[in-house]
Order: structure tokens, then sequence, then C-alpha cells
């Protein structure tokens, strides 16, 4: 990996829009380092094995050994997240895999980015904040978690070159969709991953709040 280029961290690089995430950004030559549990297919990216996300502690230290080698990361990509269909039945294990671990990635990593003097969180959330589905009570609620806890980042960060922009798609292309479906017409990781590279490379001094995106035959509304 060289210093010369530009570097971002991505926590959940192996999945299906985080892949495409991870891509992108290794095909424009920046320098990756993947946060998962498993690494990505790509090559030329740097793995960090995290064992548990929820381990405050671990994530700490591995925060250290990315800053002490790597200077100036220029963005931190969240793509972590489970889909659960658990109707109203508290589902404990989805909210913390979607919220705590965000929260965690946030009080751990803000610190580094605040004492570089720039860095952007841009965390993968969904549509469902807005457009709650009765059969995922606990996925829409833990979203909804997420975008309110990126906007208190936000406001106690609004000094700084610190910046924490969500992203709200509906309709991506990925394992957990109808296999019925038509997939011509909804998201893909692709998608995703060109909007994610736009912002990494956007000025710090810009700040972006709620970004809802959605397939255009959709109607999210009605």
């Amino acid at each position: 990996m060289s210093s010369k280029n530009k570097q971002i961290i991505i926590a959940g690089s192996n999945g299906g829009v985080g892949s495409a995430i991870t891509k992108k950004f290794n095909e424009n030559n920046w320098d990756v380092i993947e946060l998962s549990r498993k690494k990505s297919t790509e090559k030329d990216t740097l793995h960090r094995h995290v064992k548990d996300f929820m381990d405050v502690n671990n994530l700490n230290n591995i925060a250290k050994k990315i800053f002490s080698k790597n200077h100036n990361i220029d963005a931190f990509i969240n793509c972590i997240g489970q889909w659960s269909s658990s109707g109203v039945t508290w589902d404990e294990k989805t909210f913390n895999n979607n919220f705590l671990i965000t929260k965690n990635i946030f009080d751990v990593f803000s610190p580094f980015f605040l004492k570089q003097d720039f860095g952007r969180f841009i965390t993968v959330s969904s549509i469902d904040d807005l457009y709650p589905n009765t059969n995922s009570f606990v996925y829409s609620c833990s979203k909804s978690a997420v975008t309110t806890l990126s906007n208190l980042y936000r406001k106690k960060y609004r000094d700084t070159n610190v910046n924490f922009d969500v992203l709200l798609p509906g309709g991506i292309n990925t394992k957990n969709r109808d296999k019925t479906e038509d997939k011509s017409i909804i998201l893909q990781p692709e998608d995703m991953a060109d909007l994610c590279f736009y912002l990494a490379n956007v000025n710090s001094r810009v700040a972006f709040e709620d970004i809802v995106l959605y397939p255009k035959k959709f109607s999210y509304n009605n």
C-alpha cells in the first residue's frame, strides 16, 4: 500500500454492497483497509480481522494500529448491517448489529479523525428509516436510530472537519431481495459504490445530511 494514495477504511467489505464499494475504490487506486470478519475477494487491500465489532477495546486497538501506520485516512465507510423480518418481535441481535456497532465505530474512530483534522464517515443505512416496514419492526427502528445517532454526531462535530453522512437506500439488488422481483429496475450495489466514491472525494468543508436514494420506478409514498 502506498501512502501517496488516498486512503479509506471500509467496514463490512465482504457483503454485497461492501464488496462493490471496495472494488470501486481499489480500481481507482485508493489504499483500502478492510475491517471485517472475512476478507473480500479484492486483491491489494489491507485486511484487519475484526472478530467482534461489539468489542470496543479490540476496535480501539485496531484503530491505533491503522492510524499509526497509515496517516491521513480520508474516509470510513460502514456497510455493516443485518436484515430481519421478525415482525414486532424484539430482535436484540439485529438492533445491536445495526445501531450499536455504528455507535462503536463513531466512538472509536472519530477522535482519530479529529486529531488529523479531517475525515468523513459514510454510513450505509436504509430507507426503512423513513418508510418503516411492519414486517421488519426492529430493523426499521434500528435504522431510524442510526440516522438519529449520525445527526447527533454531526451536531457534536459541527465546528470541525469531521463529517457524518448517512445513505438511506431502498431497493438494492442483494441476496435479501425477493427472487421473483425484476432486478433490472432496482438499485445495483455498483450504484451505491459510485455514490460513496463521490462522497469520499468531496472536500471536508462540505457537509451532507441524510441522502435518500431509491429506484426511479419505485414509489415509497403510495
